[in-house]
């Protein structure tokens, strides 16, 4: 038990005072297939599957969004998407797997990170930058949704970068300027390759307040004054403790 309670006490401190907290999202399982062709994957399973999409977001703001994915820029001439964001929750059209939703009638995007520039763009006024899978190619993809954003114009609001790395895709940036004239971003994702042959989409999990504190806030100190004593209470208790007792 005495084990147990330094164990507790001790993650408490490291929890406050570890520069790697962070607010873990979601994990995000691919079951969204969307309109413009029945199949969750249109052309080689072997080339084209997106399996899942994990967001983690520091307490510094800085997010990484991980794709599982087989998809290797490339193939059959086809290029990474960009990662489209809601910060006003996910409303697709129509109920899980979505087979009726698209750009159309779906969810509309506010922000938008492009992978070949290595920018964060709000495009909360500039719809008309979204480029759609149709605009890219005329046949053999999924018609109809969003994959890159046409930059020109665009002023970035944060850079950030994305690499291949093993069976994930990574992207990383800083959301911090999304707060300028928002307090509460409730997110939605959406990527998928140039050609739309397999998308992910969904729910970022939960809400996130501008609010929460960079550093510790009294409640939080008061709980890490209770571990400290914690600690402080048991080593005593060992250095005063008879052999054979």
């Amino acid at each position: 038990m005495k084990k147990l309670s330094m164990l507790a006490a001790t993650i408490l401190v490291w929890s406050v005072f570890s520069g790697n907290s962070a607010y873990a999202l979601r994990s995000i399982t691919d079951t969204y297939i969307g309109s413009g062709d029945s199949r969750d994957i249109v052309g080689d399973p072997a080339e084209f599957s997106v399996d899942a999409m994990e967001i983690d977001l520091t307490d510094e703001w800085d997010m990484t969004v991980n794709i599982t994915t087989n998809y290797v820029e490339g193939a059959e001439y086809t290029q990474y998407g960009d990662l489209f964001i809601s910060t006003d929750g996910w409303n697709p059209y129509g109920e899980s797997p979505y087979a009726e939703d698209n750009y159309l009638n779906g969810e509309d995007w506010e922000y938008v990170f492009d992978v070949s520039e290595g920018k964060l763009f709000d495009i909360r006024a500039d719809q008309d930058h979204i480029l759609l899978s149709d605009d890219i190619f005329l046949s053999g993809h999924r018609s109809g949704h969003e994959v890159l954003i046409d930059p020109y114009g665009l002023t970035a609001i944060a850079d950030g970068t994305s690499a291949r790395n093993g069976d994930l895709y990574s992207m990383n940036f800083n959301i911090a300027e999304m707060f300028a004239d928002q307090d509460i971003l409730d997110f939605g994702f959406h990527w998928t390759m140039t050609c739309a042959n397999d998308i992910i989409e969904g729910p970022g999990g939960l809400a996130i307040d501008k609010s929460y504190a960079q550093v510790p806030e009294p409640g939080t100190v008061m709980l890490l004054g209770v571990g400290l004593v914690g600690l402080v209470s048991i080593k005593r208790k060992q250095a005063n403790k008879q052999p054979g007792v």
